[in-house]
C-alpha cells in the first residue's frame, strides 16, 4: 500500500516504533476495524476481536495484549480486550481466527465477534529470508510469489442475532482446521494435509450445496501450493462440479499472507449478496508450518 493511503500512527499508541512491521499492521488493520464498527448493529457492549498474524516477531515486545490495545487506539474503536486474542499461523492465521470465533459462538458466547487477519511482507528481514530461500518472484526465479499486504476482518454472529439485526445474505455452513506435516519420514504423502482438511469440511455439507462450483484459495504462484491443491482436488473430485471456478486473488494484489482468507470471505459474501457470484464458495488457506483451515460459505 502506498504510504499516503495509510493513516499515520496514532499518538496514543505506545511501545511500537513508527517504522516497524508492528506499526504497519496497526495502520492496515485500523480501517477494517472502523468499517465493522460502523455497521448498524445494536450491540450494547464492546466486541471481542480475534486477529490472525504471521509471526510473534510482528508483535510489539512480543505482547498480544499490547498489540490489541494499540489496534484499538489506532482505530479509535473500543473493543473487549479481555475476550480478544491473537492467533499466529502464517498464511492460515486469518481463517484460524475465524474458526476460533465460530467455535466460541457454538459454545454459547453471545457474540458477535470480530475475527480475521492482518499481514504485511513490507519487512526487509522477512524479504531477505524469503529471497535466500528462492521464494520471491523475479526474473531469475519464476517459481516464486509477489509479496503483498492487507487486512481482512469479518463480523461473525449466530443466526438469531443476525436475524434480529437484519444482517444476512450468506452464512458459514462448515469449518475445518487441521495440523499436518506432509513428507515421507512420517509415512504421509505430499498433499495429505490439505486433502484431509477439505474432506473433513465437505463431509459436513448438505447435498443441496454441492457440488462446489467456486473455490477461493491462497495460491500465490508457487508450484508447491498448486501441486498440493491438485492432489486435494483429485482426492475430492466427486464433490466439485466439472466446470468449477478456481480463484486466487494474489494474482492481482500479491500475497497478503494471514489476511488473504478473511479477504476472500468478504469477496464470497459480496458475490452472494449482490448476485454476481451467488453460488456457495469454498475458501481455504495453508500455512508454511502445516496448519490448514477451510470454510464453506452458502447463501442464506
Amino acid at each position: 500500500m502506498p504510504d499516503d493511503c495509510l493513516q499515520p500512527l496514532h499518538r496514543k499508541t505506545h511501545d511500537v516504533p513508527a517504522d516497524s512491521v508492528g506499526a504497519r499492521l496497526l495502520q492496515l488493520g485500523a480501517p477494517a476495524l472502523r468499517e465493522i464498527a460502523g455497521l448498524p448493529i445494536q450491540s450494547k457492549s464492546y466486541l471481542p476481536v480475534i486477529v490472525g498474524i504471521s509471526s510473534n516477531e510482528q508483535l510489539p515486545l512480543g505482547s498480544d495484549e499490547l498489540f490489541l490495545d494499540n489496534l484499538m487506539r489506532q482505530a479509535q474503536i473500543r473493543i473487549d480486550l479481555a475476550a480478544s486474542e491473537v492467533v499466529v499461523s502464517t498464511r492460515a492465521a486469518g481463517l484460524v481466527a475465524v474458526d476460533n470465533a465460530c467455535r466460541r459462538l457454538e459454545q454459547g458466547f453471545p457474540g458477535p465477534i470480530i475475527a480475521g487477519g492482518i499481514d504485511s511482507y513490507f519487512d526487509l528481514a522477512r524479504l531477505v529470508d524469503l529471497d535466500f530461500a528462492e521464494r520471491i518472484l523475479n526474473e531469475s526465479n519464476l517459481d516464486g510469489f509477489l509479496p503483498g499486504e492487507g487486512a481482512g476482518l469479518v463480523l461473525i454472529a449466530n443466526a438469531d442475532y443476525a436475524a434480529k439485526e437484519g444482517l444476512g445474505g450468506a452464512r458459514i455452513a462448515a469449518l475445518a482446521t487441521t495440523r499436518h506435516h506432509d513428507g515421507t519420514s512420517n509415512g504421509s504423502t505430499f498433499g495429505d494435509g490439505l486433502s484431509e482438511t477439505i474432506d473433513k469440511l465437505l463431509s459436513g455439507i448438505p447435498d443441496e450445496y454441492l457440488p462446489c462450483r467456486r473455490v477461493y484459495t491462497n495460491l500465490n504462484g508457487e508450484s508447491q501450493g498448486a501441486k498440493e491443491w491438485g492432489v486435494c482436488y483429485l482426492r475430492n473430485r466427486s464433490r466439485f462440479s466439472e466446470d468449477y471456478e478456481l480463484l486466487h486473488p494474489a494474482e492481482f494484489m500479491g500475497d497478503s499472507g494471514a489476511a488473504m482468507g478473511p479477504i476472500e470471505i468478504g469477496l464470497a459474501f459480496d458475490g452472494i449478496t449482490n448476485g454476481y457470484a451467488a453460488d456457495s464458495s469454498l475458501i481455504w488457506a495453508s500455512s508454511d508450518e502445516g496448519e490448514y483451515s477451510a470454510l464453506y460459505v452458502v447463501p442464506m
